[in-house]
């Protein structure tokens, strides 16, 4: 175990050397913003306990020869410490920092922790954190091997008031190590205060924002605020985390960054003005309300979620087509669906990810599949100028009522035609309502999500031979109109 004092020794050491200096310190306290934090801070001790770890193990100065005070310390020994405490000491470098989930505690000894960024589970003896924490917390903290046992050695284990999902995890394991350390940690801890004593917007006012905000992302001929506050209100069919997250996965990718940010604020905003059952017909900010006038703790736990995979996943399928490997990239096209799917989640992406599937089976030959594949975009946003381009183009190929003048042909060969079409008809249908693309259909449908929503995209990305059948696309070059269809160029979409 750490003797007392072990960490306090280190911390005051680095922050005296950072203070000896004027200009050293300044711009260390305008590097973390130590200003601008204290300044919207309740408790401050926070903010300065995180600005002093930050020097100790994240910040680079000159006056330590470019590394962290941790560095410098253990590797001059200043203080003329003995060999085995430089070592404890040296021990703490190989530290992790970052979110944590409390996986079981100990009472009186420690807590089992496991790293969201790698999954690694470990124990880490804290007596306090053993008395204060609770399972399943979210927690931020940093942890080190000590001699062989681990300990907290910043400056807090501080409680973030989240859950993270899935989604989320994965966003964080794709991190930099390290990368969430106590600069980052500190807009977490600062809690504005004007926040606390402003009372929130009535139903009318936030009903307004919230309009404003669909509006400016583009999305007001396709989305209802009829439709969310069915999400919110239906409890039983809806959890608490579903309308923020659709929400956030049917914003077009048109929308600025600040304008997708401010739609997700004003919802939640929104969202706590509707009445729920759960809390006996009181909207959250009365129940919130209620339980300040108790002087009972009234934050409220929220899900970090992200699209990110989804996004991912998409690229990859994008980069198979691009390629010519318009097998991988069907079956990478459906295995998002079947994820979207299993995550009960619409997705603004859904009618290019139909089109585009739809095109690889052109490609590979499932010529039904595929006209099915762009009706069922089309029935998804009939607005998809891609989709029914496409649609035209592989209709005048495949489409046998096309090869002749149908009215001038015998009666026995328009039958015959007919009775062709209606073959692949029923067996595109066939084929699809058993895919998954069928079942995520109908899941949009019962959602009551319409997506139509005016596209303007060039298809001149797909070549064909001299017979008219498709051949293999070139590779997407940095200016050319990305694959999915989503009318920009392929730098500032999915090849970004």
């Amino acid at each position: 175990m750490l003797k007392t004092g072990f960490l306090g020794l280190l911390s005051n050491w680095v922050s005296e050397q950072t203070a000896k200096d004027e200009a050293v310190m300044n711009k260390a306290t305008q590097r973390f913003g130590l200003e601008k934090h204290l300044a919207h801070a309740d408790e401050t001790e926070k903010i300065l306990g995180l600005f002093s770890e930050w020097l100790v193990f994240d910040y680079q100065q000159d006056i330590f020869g470019g590394r962290t005070g941790l560095g410098f310390f253990t590797e001059q020994n200043p203080l003329h410490l003995p060999k085995e405490e430089i070592d404890a000491y040296t021990d703490m470098r190989s530290f992790e920092v970052g979110l944590f989930s409390v996986k079981a505690i100990e009472r009186g000894k420690g807590i089992t922790l496991v790293s969201l960024a790698s999954g690694r589970e470990c124990f880490v003896h804290d007596v306090n954190a053993s008395l204060s924490l609770r399972d399943n917390e979210t927690v931020w903290t940093r942890i080190a091997s000590v001699q062989g046992l681990y300990h907290s050695v910043g400056s807090i284990f501080f409680v973030m008031p989240m859950r993270v999902k899935s989604g989320m995890r994965e966003v964080i394991a794709g991190w930099k190590k390290n990368s969430y350390n106590a600069k980052a940690a500190t807009s977490f801890a600062a809690n504005p205060r004007e926040r606390e004593h402003n009372d929130p917007p009535s139903y009318e006012a936030s009903l307004q924002k919230f309009k404003n905000a669909l509006e400016k992302c583009g999305m007001t001929g396709f989305f209802s605020i009829e439709t969310f506050t069915e999400w919110v209100s239906d409890e039983t069919k809806y959890d608490m985390d579903f309308a923020p997250h659709a929400l956030d996965c049917l914003t077009p990718d048109t929308a600025a960054f600040k304008d997708t940010a401010g739609l997700i604020r004003v919802a939640g905003e929104f969202t706590n003005n509707i009445p729920r059952k759960s809390l006996k017909g009181k909207t959250p900010n009365e129940a919130k309300r209620a339980m300040i006038e108790k002087g009972e703790a009234g934050d409220w736990e929220t899900d970090v979620f992200s699209k990110e995979k989804y996004i991912k996943a998409l690229e990859r399928a994008n980069e198979y087509m691009a390629e010519g490997e318009f097998e991988k990239s069907y079956k990478a096209f459906e295995q998002v669906i079947r994820d979207l799917l299993k995550d009960k989640l619409p997705f603004f992406h859904a009618f290019r990810v139909y089109a585009n599937a739809a095109v690889c089976c052109f490609h590979k030959g499932d010529v039904q599949l595929g006209d099915a594949l762009l009706d069922a975009s089309l029935r998804i946003n009939p607005l998809y100028d891609f989709a029914a381009r496409q649609k035209e183009r592989y209709a005048l190929q495949y489409d046998p009522t096309r090869v002749a003048d149908f009215q001038t042909l015998p009666k026995k060969g328009q039958r015959m035609l007919r009775s062709m079409m209606d073959d692949m008809q029923k067996t595109g249908k066939r084929m699809y309502q058993h895919r998954v693309f069928s079942k995520y259909e109908k899941f949009l449908k019962e959602l009551g999500v319409s997506l139509a929503y005016r596209t303007n995209t060039k298809t001149s990305i797909y070549s064909f031979d001299k017979d008219g059948k498709p051949t293999k696309s070139p590779k997407v070059g940095r200016n050319d109109p990305c694959l999915c269809g989503s009318g920009k160029k392929y730098k500032k979409c999915c090849g970004k």
